[in-house]
């Protein structure tokens, strides 16, 4: 029980937020072997491995269920939450999301964890830091997600063999394809797809995206 106790308080000072091992490895060094010691928390439950290197104190330690947007930032990074995830984060589609999307400046993969599948889009770095804002969870953590306009970019660099050739096509697309409400599209930031247009790529596919947002405002 002594052991348990003391295990219980190092994670608890760990908080709710994914851990490397080597923070892991620094708390257990006293221990012969702390890789040992951390597969023994992940039998026991109190430890949840994401991925190799990469571990989240479970619930019934931390008190807070693990977040799949701060597991994104901090399985494959750096990156920020987008396309659909994002999407639908902000309630601009109606469709539930079940694998979590990320774009990156590093190349492209897909991660399979005990948390979930996340999903990494690979962009260019002068197009990636754009509209990108930081978004606390109610313990006080922060991860980062893209705006509802650059999501919506995102979306249409990122969608293999999509050709909207229009204002009207996109229009269209936005409305009745994506679903996405009139009123909640002319809320958006048309300067952020206009810098994301003049730097990214499918830059005319941008370019009909911005005009189809003033045009319907």
């Amino acid at each position: 029980m002594a052991n348990l106790t003391d295990d219980i308080e190092r994670l608890q000072r760990l908080g709710g937020i994914p851990v490397e091992y080597s923070a892991l490895r620094e708390i257990y060094s006293g221990y012969a072997s702390p890789a040992s010691k951390v597969i023994q928390l992940c039998n026991q439950g109190l430890l949840i491995r994401i991925q190799r290197g990469l571990y989240q104190v479970a619930e019934i330690i931390s008190g807070v269920r693990p977040d799949a947007f701060l597991v994104a930032n901090n399985l494959y990074g750096p990156s920020y939450i987008s396309l659909e995830s994002a999407l639908q984060e902000y309630g601009l589609i109606p469709e539930a999301v079940y694998t979590i999307e990320s774009i990156t400046m590093r190349r492209s993969k897909h991660f399979n964890t005990g948390l979930g599948h996340y999903n990494y889009y690979h962009v260019p770095s002068a197009y990636y830091s754009i509209g990108v804002q930081a978004k606390r969870t109610k313990p006080g953590y922060s991860y980062l997600i893209a705006s509802p306009e650059k999501a919506l970019c995102d979306h249409f660099v990122n969608t293999d063999r999509l050709q909207v050739r229009s204002r009207k096509a996109m229009v269209e697309y936005l409305t009745e394809f994506m679903r996405i409400d009139v009123e909640q599209l002319t809320n958006l930031d048309c300067g952020i797809i206009d810098a994301a247009a003049s730097v990214g790529p499918k830059r005319q596919t941008l370019s009909y995206l911005k005009e189809a947002i003033k045009c319907l405002n």
